[in-house]
């Protein structure tokens, strides 16, 4: 698999995975917490996460998705990525919350609980809900 880079300071709490494979790493920044059970799936397309950020339990991260040509058997079909996650710092993630591939989320941004990401994040901002929408800034 691909590199996991993990900075001084870093938290995993019990039950969370990392996974990477093909072009696919994980960077985690200084003093960053995560709590349980989350789940980093770099197989294809890397995830960055920034300094002081805090990921609630339950969270997902994919950089990749499965190519869904109508021609070929769903177990067949290969691993596409639309870009990489970055997560920049001092962000904080609510529970169950899932970022997919090709998304950057700002500096300063909080994402509520249970939202799915499938777009940027502009800094400071407050994004909520499946699709995750902006919602406000912090002040």
């Amino acid at each position: 698999g691909g590199k996991i880079i993990l900075a001084e300071g870093v938290k995993l709490h019990r039950d969370t995975v990392i996974q990477t494979a093909q072009s696919g790493s994980v960077r985690i920044g200084s003093m960053t917490d995560i709590q349980l059970r989350c789940h980093f799936s770099a197989f294809k397309g890397s995830i960055c996460i920034g300094s002081g950020v805090m990921i609630a339990p339950n969270c997902s991260f994919f950089p990749y998705d499965h190519a869904i040509d109508p021609e070929m058997p769903i177990r067949k079909q290969s691993l596409v990525s639309k870009g990489d996650i970055i997560v920049e710092d001092d962000v904080w993630i609510g529970t169950g919350v899932i970022v997919m591939a090709g998304v950057t989320i700002g500096r300063g941004a909080v994402i509520g609980a249970g939202a799915v990401v499938t777009v940027d994040v502009p800094e400071n901002a407050i994004a909520v809900g499946m699709p995750a929408v902006v919602k406000g800034y912090r002040q």
